[in-house]
């Protein structure tokens, strides 16, 4: 592997690492929206886990591929 080979693969990494981190950063605001809306209408069945769940499901394989 040369020094350009390794340079890419430097930049790609950083790429996914980028893009792992905004993917985080959707993940809680949205939920955070969701459980802030669940709260505000009375409470009750808390179903914000869904979403917490299935898009926590896709961020854990996201961080396994990162």
């Amino acid at each position: 592997m040369n020094d350009e080979e390794r340079r890419e693969a430097a930049v790609k990494r950083l790429k996914y690492k980028r893009d792992f981190r905004n993917h985080v950063a959707a993940y809680v605001l949205v939920d955070a929206l969701l459980v802030t809306i669940w709260a505000f209408s009375g409470g009750g069945y808390f179903w914000p886990i869904w979403s917490i769940a299935g898009w926590g499901i896709g961020l854990a394989f996201n961080a396994w591929a990162v």
